[in-house]
């Protein structure tokens, strides 16, 4: 499935949508950031995380 190009027309949608995703991402990474257990709990998810797609790459394989 090839990759949509953006449009030249929406350019200011993409670029306040893009603003609006990086305050979003810095303003939750400072409340995580806040608590050492947050940060802890979110660390040990994405690990958990990793390892469930590592095994489940490892099973299946590839799909092409």
């Amino acid at each position: 499935m090839p990759i949509p190009l953006p449009d030249p027309g929406k350019a200011g949608f993409n670029d306040a949508y893009t603003t609006l995703w990086g305050l979003t991402a810095s303003a939750a990474r400072t409340w995580f950031a806040r608590s050492d257990r947050r940060l802890a709990m979110i660390g040990g998810a994405g690990g958990c995380t990793m390892i469930g797609l590592g095994v489940s790459v490892a099973l299946t394989g590839r799909a092409d």
